[in-house]
């Protein structure tokens, strides 16, 4: 029997309605699934902070299987003890982000992160999803695949989107890309064959490692009280990123693929005078609460800029552009966040295990690492031929 799914719009006040289902049972509120994620933290944390931050509106889409409400959380080191009849797959759709990050997905097979203690894990990074060999059973994989399947066949697919074909050596048709996917789901994801298949493996099937870290951040030497400005080298400027900027950022980043994807975004950045006023460093906030597109220009290096820039994008953001929201229906209490041992909400990062620098960075804010994340192009027309495969 196939899976049963609910599809919710996420309206610009924050409440979810819901537009379809394929089950009787009452809708979830936005307060259930803030809930719900909240209690599965940190692992739940880019799905949770989409929800809470990003764009809203009817093309943003919460499409979700049946889910354990009032269940107990079962993390666990022991993934054989796993049974189909638990488990719950959801994704959050945003088809207005395109070229940029439009699914961001959650299973349950996250939690089961196969490590005593994630904190002292070292990261081990690989580049193929489909080499990674799960420890679950075939059934479990099988239901937890076929939940996946459900919900992605659920999306909405209006006009023919196509990457650069450049880029790839099996276009599809529907393609969407996929981010924040844990390694369990993108192993899922590959074994239904619906991962675009890149010329350069390397450019598109890095993974990221995802580090998490407190809120707020450490306060800057220069003040006790963390509000004031995080000293800079003589002769540079704090600043934000502006339209005029756009050009140098994409070309710095080519993750950035559009103006209008960092054209809301919230930013800091660095500017030298002397150098024309351009931004020699910059960092951003992403959509999913996230900071991304941390860059200082190799002449820069080694002054303590990358750092700066987290710390000020972190304490200038931290009212909207991290951290839960303090009102409205996606809101939650800080100390709910604080389950596990945290003092507080958390934010988070991805960055390349060959990043040496980026990595000592967000450590230098506390920051540590938990898992693996990747960012797939996906073939949609795939999806209805693989259910019942």
């Amino acid at each position: 029997m196939p899976p049963e799914i609910q599809t919710y719009a996420l309206q610009p006040d924050g409440h979810l309605v819901l537009k379809n289902s394929t089950e009787s049972s009452a809708a979830y509120s936005s307060t259930d699934i803030v809930a719900f994620l909240t209690k599965r933290l940190p692992y739940s944390l880019p799905i949770l902070r989409r929800l809470q931050l990003g764009r809203r509106g009817e093309e943003t889409l919460l499409i979700t299987t049946s889910l354990p409400l009032n269940g107990r959380v079962k993390e666990a080191n022991d993934p054989k003890a796993l049974t189909p009849d638990s488990l719950y797959t959801m994704a959050v759709i945003d088809r207005a982000g395109y070229p940029s990050t439009e699914i961001w997905p959650f299973s349950s097979l996250e939690l089961y992160h196969g490590t005593a203690d994630h904190e002292k894990a070292p990261q081990m990074p690989q580049t193929d999803p489909s080499s990674f060999v799960l420890p679950f059973s075939d059934e479990v994989f099988k239901a937890a695949t076929s939940q996946l399947l459900a919900v992605l066949s659920r999306i909405p697919i209006t006009n023919p989107q196509q990457p650069d074909l450049a880029h790839f050596t099996t276009p599809g048709t529907f393609c969407c890309l996929a981010g924040n996917v844990h390694t369990t789901v993108a192993a899922l994801l590959a074994g239904a064959d619906l991962i675009i298949r890149s010329a350069h493996e390397k450019s598109h099937h890095t993974p990221y490692g995802k580090y998490l870290f407190p809120l707020p951040p450490p306060a800057p030497s220069s003040s006790s009280s963390g509000e004031g400005p995080e000293p800079l080298p003589q002769g540079l400027e704090w600043s934000t990123i502006g339209p005029g900027d756009f050009a140098g950022v994409m070309a710095a980043n080519k993750i950035v693929r559009s103006a209008a994807t960092i054209a809301g975004l919230h930013s800091a950045a660095v500017r030298d005078p002397r150098a024309g006023g351009r931004a020699v460093a910059f960092a951003f906030a992403s959509t999913d609460g996230s900071v991304r597109t941390l860059h200082v220009d190799p002449a820069y290096r080694r002054r303590g800029l990358a750092r700066a820039v987290v710390l000020r994008l972190l304490r200038t953001g931290r009212g909207s552009a991290f951290g839960p929201p303090a009102g409205g229906p996606l809101s939650v209490v800080a100390a709910a966040e604080g389950e596990e041992g945290r003092a507080g909400p958390l934010a988070f990062t991805g960055v390349e295990g060959s990043n040496v620098g980026s990595i000592k960075t967000f450590e230098a804010v506390g920051g540590r690492w938990y898992w693996d994340a990747y960012w797939l192009w996906l073939d949609l027309g795939r999806v209805e031929q693989r259910i019942g495969v």
